[in-house]
């Protein structure tokens, strides 16, 4: 069956608006610009700490400080050695004489974890998701732990006595 005339333009048309869609005009003219598509990485955040990674600064029990992987910090008498940094969260233990307590948090929970650690005896408290944004609150007797955040392969710790 041929095809009418009014249907051949119809068809022609539209041949010419797709391929004009497509960045070529249909009468063999220059092609239109290609268009082209920048993709930009976010950098990751860079993590700022009251301290730094002067780990020195906690030797009173209170400091913020950044932590790239395994280290001992001295805080109060006490070893906290974090043995671990990982892309969502830290692996810590606090140590004093022979009572050695480990914790596992998640930077986007911001849980405090309690440590109440003496010359005779220890115990360990927390885990429960808190405001990372918010620093612990000192109380008495204890070593208050909070992972704030992990960002790049570095985590922002917070210790205050």
């Amino acid at each position: 069956m041929p095809i009418s005339a009014p249907s051949r333009r119809a068809g022609c048309l539209l041949l010419a608006f797709s391929l004009a869609a497509c960045g070529t005009t249909a009468t063999g003219g220059a092609p239109a610009p290609a268009m082209t598509t920048t993709t930009v990485s976010p950098a990751s955040p860079t993590l700022t700490a009251a301290d730094g990674v002067n780990y020195a600064a906690c030797a009173d029990g209170t400091c913020e400080v950044t932590v790239p992987g395994p280290v001992d910090i001295a805080v109060q008498g006490h070893t906290l050695s974090v043995t671990e940094v990982t892309a969502d969260g830290i692996t810590f233990t606090v140590a004093q004489g022979g009572y050695r307590f480990t914790a596992t948090p998640k930077a986007s929970c911001g849980n405090v974890y309690l440590f109440y650690l003496s010359a005779t005896s220890g115990s360990m408290t927390g885990g429960t998701c808190g405001d990372p944004a918010t620093p612990p609150t000192a109380v008495p007797g204890a070593l208050a732990v909070q992972l704030a955040a992990v960002s790049g392969g570095v985590a922002l710790l917070r210790m205050v006595a």
